[in-house]
């Protein structure tokens, strides 16, 4: 049934790839509580992938059509990854043609309605770093105190091992210890860089904000240092925010936090600005064995915990699994629960990931990992498949269910082919919110030809003057009313007759 479901996607994928893209109607976002909001209040939630450029070639986007699976999958968010090293080959020194490649980049992404987070992507600090298995980072702003590595081979390396020798050496944590703190200038060029950009999109609408990827300040004993990273992030947020408040600085954390640990972090934040949380998660099984293993209700759970904790939103801003093995589509039923979690939750989040013009022979250009969810042929891959998202709730939630046809109710650990045994008849959605009509429209993606190929689509609007309907398009369902209250909206798909 997965090999059918999958084939169904691509051959509507490739009808869709027909409709030009238009862009939809969005504006800044900033922060109010542990949710997003737009401009009227509303709540904006994040729906989208990472582009990912590790390793040379850097510019992995080649034409602004590269960026139409993501629209068709109804992304809303680009994490579009900043390689320091390509930006900035020597101190003071800038390429020009990498920033005219990334300012491309980002209009593109607006022009299909994604917002665009800027990362500041890297992998244990460098490709100079690490044994060479690295990534992000220039060479020069490796630690003088520690060893400079040439790039290993792309191939050459085993990411998780590679990660997890880097995180146990005094390296490591030296290059991190000095950057933050400053010791030689680097953390300064880094602020300067950052100034840069902050200034170029301050009146950007598609950009939110800025994130530095997994600072993986462990000291020997993988203990973590948050002290170290908090002290960094409030420089770093102070810094964006003396160019434009609007933006959100959103906190790295322990790429182990939401992985073993399993609890909130300790995180020293501001009293005032737009801060959030980027939190990283992947089951072992996903990330390393080829198959997954183990359950994810501790960690999706301790993420919730974590916006409830500190008031402030959590962007999962990294999940997925690596499809290096022979059985990926059990990832599927991994992946179907835990964005049935977000969904009951409105958690924003960006799937690892989308690698631009993939091949079965270079697979993710850096290494072992084969994360990206579309094929040669932009094609999603096998645990990618659609699915329908609330993307803009006028008012406060009172529930949210996705389901979708043949996807599994339950994830079973260890036994994961079990899974397949429990699956949903029909897709449906069923929200309910309080409606504030001071919002405007609630938004909900529900692309026809894409989740509902060959079926009747009805929509079931209950509350006082409640109306909902596609948009031209037939990609999104927009429901508004005049009177404030409880409304509910059910989408369903039905057999043609």
């Amino acid at each position: 049934m997965t090999s059918l479901k999958t084939g169904l996607v691509a051959v509507v994928l490739t009808l869709l790839a027909l409709i030009p893209c238009q862009r939809t109607v969005a504006v800044g976002l900033g922060v109010e509580g542990g949710f997003f909001t737009d401009d009227t209040g509303a709540n904006v939630i994040l729906r989208g992938y990472n582009l990912q450029a590790k390793a040379p070639p850097f510019q992995v986007v080649r034409v602004a059509g590269d960026l139409d699976p993501l629209w068709q999958m109804g992304s809303n968010l680009l994490r579009f990854n900043f390689v320091w090293e390509a930006a900035e080959p020597l101190p003071g020194v800038y390429d020009d043609a990498y920033f005219d490649y990334y300012d491309r980049v980002i209009n593109w992404a607006w022009e299909r309605g994604m917002y665009v987070l800027i990362d500041f992507h890297n992998n244990a600090f460098s490709r100079f770093a690490a044994k060479g298995c690295g990534s992000g980072f220039p060479a020069w702003a490796v630690s003088p105190r520690a060893k400079l590595y040439e790039p290993a081979p792309n191939g050459s390396c085993v990411f998780s091992t590679s990660m997890m020798q880097a995180m146990l050496s005094q390296d490591n944590y030296t290059n991190w210890q000095d950057f933050m703190t400053d010791q030689f200038g680097v953390r300064e060029r880094f602020f300067l860089l950052t100034d840069k950009l902050a200034e170029k999109y301050r009146d950007h609408p598609a950009v939110i904000g800025f994130d530095l990827n997994e600072p993986m300040a462990f000291k020997p004993i993988l203990q973590y240092d948050s002290a170290l990273t908090n002290a960094f992030f409030n420089l770093w947020q102070q810094r964006i925010a003396a160019t434009a408040p609007r933006y959100i600085t959103f906190w790295g954390d322990s790429p182990f936090q939401f992985i073993f640990i399993n609890r909130p972090p300790h995180l020293d934040l501001p009293e005032q600005g737009n801060v959030a949380l980027d939190a990283h998660f992947y089951e072992p099984g996903a990330s390393g064995f080829g198959r997954p293993l183990f359950g994810t209700s501790a960690n999706v759970n301790a993420m919730l915990a974590t916006r409830a904790q500190y008031n402030i939103p959590v962007l999962v801003g990294e999940f997925g699994a690596n499809l290096k093995g022979s059985q990926n589509h059990l990832f599927q039923y991994q992946m179907d629960q835990v964005l049935r979690f977000f969904d009951q939750h409105l958690m924003s989040s960006a799937r690892w990931n989308y690698t631009p013009h993939w091949t079965p022979e270079r697979k993710d250009n850096f290494h072992d990992e084969d994360f990206s969810c579309f094929d040669e042929a932009r094609q999603v891959r096998e645990s990618c498949a659609p699915r329908a998202s609330v993307q803009r709730l006028t008012g406060r939630l009172i529930h949210n269910t996705i389901q979708h046809r043949d996807e599994a109710r339950l994830f079973i650990p260890l036994l994961p082919q079990l899974s397949r045994l429990y699956r949903y008849a029909e897709t449906q959605v069923d929200l309910a919110w309080e409606h504030d009509p001071a919002q405007g429209k609630t938004r909900i993606f529900a692309a026809q030809a894409l989740l509902f190929p060959g079926e009747n689509v009805t929509i079931d609007a209950q509350g006082e003057q409640l109306q909902c309907a596609y948009d031209d398009d037939q990609r999104y369902v927009e429901c508004e009313s005049p009177v404030a209250g409880v409304k509910r909206v059910i989408i369903r798909g039905e057999p043609a007759s």
